[in-house]
């Protein structure tokens, strides 16, 4: 009987515990993903020579939806149709990706970005410039302007703005696609990889140069690189004031606009190259160079921490981690009795800050963090929680 309910406890602690970091998300095995794009709750997928995959139940189960055997480089949605840019051109569906209709031809041209605004289709090309459609994809121009001649590896629409990431660095466009002027004070020449947005603010990831923001349209950019060690920006995702970044070293995440990087890779074990983010359901799923399709929960990665009970408890309290000694991860729990700011930092054994796992306001309750060690030597290590004139510090040992 006691082994009967220490099996249920196990299996419970499991489920509740297994969106607390990266898990495979099912994707086509050993596939390289090259895009998402989402409609609702579908996941599209977009991978090298293997076609286009969906998800309707965030990753539990794929199914192949067209494009056998081909490279999709580039998705893009609304609410009436879904286009992918193809080996052979571009192509829209109307159904979800059951069925495609080809809408322009083309074997010799890449087509690396889409993006949608109404009624207006915009292609982003391999040393091209943009092809524009004003009518859904029924006919297309190419566009003779400033971007002619440049790789253009990603396009966004914000507002009355569009905005292209080339090789030439980061253009604007306020006339739907007509024109397009360079907007790269602050850049400092870069290759410009991909963008994104929240709100005012603009994004854009470069190579070999870092993230930087803008929140004038793209003028006047300020680097954001503090804490970061790998300056190719390979995927870029916001999700309100949240920022994350993949580069060489894994997933990294900015709560404050950048203003510092905290490494997010728990789960991934030997971190895999991403390719693209997409953030869907609640869900930021990882699009990785030959292993597929990664998952985690957003709230839980962009806290940090879950929340395991709600019980107000009555004493601030720090236990000892475990597993203790552990390899390479372990678990740190700690209870608070009000609400208020909360700092969960790890120190080396030479007193040297590794990494904060918490900083941020929570309410009373208990929680438990997760600290993985994979970059980090074998040996003594402290960790530290403080919240207003509370403080406490234990030990852990990790053994490799």
């Amino acid at each position: 009987m006691k082994k009967l309910i220490l099996l249920v406890l196990i299996i419970l602690y499991s489920f509740t515990t297994s969106n607390a970091q990266w898990v495979s998300a099912n994707g086509p095995y050993g596939a390289t993903i090259l895009c998402f794009a989402n409609s609702g709750t579908t996941v599209f997928a977009g991978t090298n020579q293997a076609g286009l995959f969906l998800t309707t139940n965030n990753g539990t189960n794929w199914s192949a939806t067209g494009f056998a055997n081909q490279t999709v480089y580039s998705l893009a949605s609304n609410e009436t149709s879904l286009f992918a840019g193809t080996t052979v051109g571009i192509s829209r569906s109307s159904n979800n990706g059951a069925n495609w209709t080809t809408v322009y031809n083309s074997s010799s041209i890449i087509f690396k970005s889409l993006a949608l605004n109404g009624s207006y289709v915009f292609a982003g090309t391999n040393g091209f410039g943009v092809l524009r459609s004003t009518n859904n994809g029924d006919n297309w121009t190419f566009i003779n302007n400033a971007l002619s001649y440049f790789h253009v590896s990603s396009l966004l629409v914000s507002g009355a703005n569009i905005f292209a990431a080339t090789n030439g660095g980061v253009f604007l466009s306020t006339d739907n696609g007509l024109s397009w002027s360079a907007t790269n004070n602050g850049l400092m020449d870069l290759s410009a990889n991909i963008l994104a947005a929240s709100g005012i603010n603009l994004f854009v990831g470069t190579v070999g140069g870092g993230i930087f923001i803008s929140s004038i349209n793209g003028g006047n950019w300020t680097v954001l690189n503090n804490g970061l060690t790998n300056w190719y920006i390979r995927a870029l995702a916001v999700s309100e004031s949240n920022t994350f970044i993949a580069n060489s070293n894994g997933v990294f995440l900015s709560k404050y606009t950048g203003s510092t990087w905290v490494n997010r890779n728990q789960g991934f074990g030997t971190v895999p190259a991403i390719n693209t983010f997409i953030i869907a359901n609640n869900y930021i799923f990882a699009g990785t160079v030959n292993q597929s399709i990664w998952r985690r929960s957003l709230t839980e990665i962009i806290t940090g921490t879950e929340n395991i009970s709600r019980t107000i408890p009555e004493t601030y309290s720090l236990m000892q981690n475990y597993p203790n000694p552990f390899n390479p991860t372990t678990n740190i729990r700690y209870a608070i009795p009000r609400s208020g700011t909360i700092k969960l930092v790890v120190f080396d054994g030479l007193g040297r800050e590794v990494e904060t796992l918490v900083n941020e306001s929570q309410q009373a309750g208990t929680y438990e963090a997760k600290f993985n060690g994979s970059n980090y030597p074998s040996g003594v290590y402290y960790y530290h929680l403080t919240s207003g004139d509370f403080k406490s510090v234990k030990k852990m040992m990790m053994v490799k």
